[in-house]
């Protein structure tokens, strides 16, 4: 639950925005972050948040499906006047290389310049990593045409970097039902487990920041970036926004990224 003391500050009455997407949606808007609260919802559903003034958000079946998006296309067609801030996917890089592949791969990033590159793993180049990435993100853009052309301002949202622990890491792993899955197609185990070094994880999940600011702009939408105090000197997740997996940040962090949208939308609008 979002503190009394920040109801106010959160208070989103002269700019009124609803928020849809995948699952760092639900630290964004202060609820759990675990699979049975993105289950707990089969229909879709655009509900205020109880605690914040002029914020809603869609609910809907989990995983995602083209449903969801249909209904957020027509709510967004027909009903009043609101922008729409959209959190997608951004746990692919983590899903993908978090747990240390078999042949491990590393690449230099334009964007990040000083990040080292290691040599003994496999070098590719930046265009094949995101070549990776784009077919998924792809696939949203005639869903993001069509928000755009309801007029709306339609924002895409940051989403959170690595954890740069991997003792932690490999701590909540035993818990989560898909790492496990993937440690036992590698042949190894939660306590054995590797992981892709950070400085690869990083450059990894930017390339994703910059794949979403890509699509949201050329498309005529708009790119949240992840609030900067969130992160530590490397571009990592500060401890204290860390929910408790390998991949999602807390209601602190959630509580950043709403304060940093309202700014964003009261300045843009001024």
């Amino acid at each position: 639950k979002i503190e009394e003391r920040f109801r106010d500050e959160l208070d989103f009455v002269q700019s009124p925005i609803i928020l849809a997407g995948h699952s760092h949606l639900f630290s964004i808007i202060g609820e759990e972050t675990s699979e049975a609260n993105f289950r707990s919802h089969s229909k879709f559903l655009v509900a205020p948040v109880d605690e914040i003034k002029g914020l809603s958000v869609c609910y809907g079946a989990w995983p995602r499906t083209d449903a969801y998006w249909e209904e957020l296309c027509s709510f967004a067609e027909t009903s009043g006047e609101f922008s729409i801030g959209v959190s997608f996917r951004g746990n692919d890089h983590l899903a993908r290389f978090l747990i240390k592949p078999t042949a491990p791969i590393d690449f230099f990033l334009n964007e990040l310049p000083t990040l080292p590159v290691n040599q003994t793993f496999q070098i590719v180049s930046e265009a094949l990593i995101e070549a990776i990435f784009n077919p998924d993100y792809n696939v949203f853009l005639p869903i993001l045409k069509r928000l755009v052309k309801t007029g709306r301002r339609i924002i895409l949202i940051g989403t959170p970097p690595p954890k740069p622990d991997d003792q932690f890491l490999k701590d909540v792993l035993i818990n989560e039902e898909y790492f496990v899955h993937v440690c036992e197609t590698l042949g190894t185990t939660p306590d054995s487990v590797e992981f892709t070094p950070l400085n690869i994880r990083l450059k990894l999940w930017h390339l994703l920041q910059l794949i979403t600011k890509r699509i949201a702009t050329e498309e005529g939408g708009e790119y949240l970036p992840v609030p900067k105090s969130a992160l530590n000197e490397d571009f990592s997740l500060r401890k204290e926004f860390w929910a408790n997996d390998c991949t999602h940040a807390n209601i602190g962090y959630g509580r950043l990224v709403l304060a940093e949208m309202k700014k964003y939308l009261n300045v843009s609008m001024a």
